[in-house]
């Protein structure tokens, strides 16, 4: 089991309190690749939100407003930051979810799944300055998770 350990204030904004008649049942996370997790966030704030918080920041200048802005807002965190408040038993990648979620215990019988996100921007090419943000924002990341710098 993956059980994080950042201490610190912030930890108990997202301590889940699980009723003890609840502790032995199974959890899981899904994480992304640090590079196409960035630039989703990115795209959907200028997508899909009204009122953008980095303002009209670029992708490429993106990962370092996060940098800055980390403690404003919990989306700005790392994901290991992220997920070090509850304690998990299976962490699956969401470049892998399908082969992920059939080797959860409790999955029986498999049907393949209709759609999930797979937008092509993800894969758009990358800056030197978009890459050496976010891999200053997300090491720990890279590191606990095993992706490729």
């Amino acid at each position: 089991p993956y059980y994080g350990g950042i201490l610190g204030p912030e930890n108990e904004y997202h301590r889940n309190t699980v009723p003890i008649e609840h502790e032995h049942k199974f959890t899981f996370a899904v994480v992304r690749n640090p590079y196409a997790r960035v630039r989703s966030l990115w795209q959907f704030i200028q997508t899909f939100t009204v009122t953008k918080p980095c303002g009209e920041v670029t992708l490429e200048e993106f990962p370092w407003w996060m940098l800055e802005n980390q403690n404003e807002d919990t989306r700005w965190y790392s994901q290991v930051k992220f997920l070090s408040f509850s304690r998990m038993d299976r962490l699956l990648r969401f470049e892998e979810l399908e082969l992920g979620l059939r080797s959860l215990p409790f999955v029986k019988q498999w049907r393949p799944l209709s759609r999930y996100n797979s937008a092509s921007y993800i894969i758009a090419p990358m800056t030197d300055r978009y890459i050496a943000g976010v891999r200053l924002l997300e090491r720990e990341t890279f590191q606990t998770f095993g992706y490729i710098v």
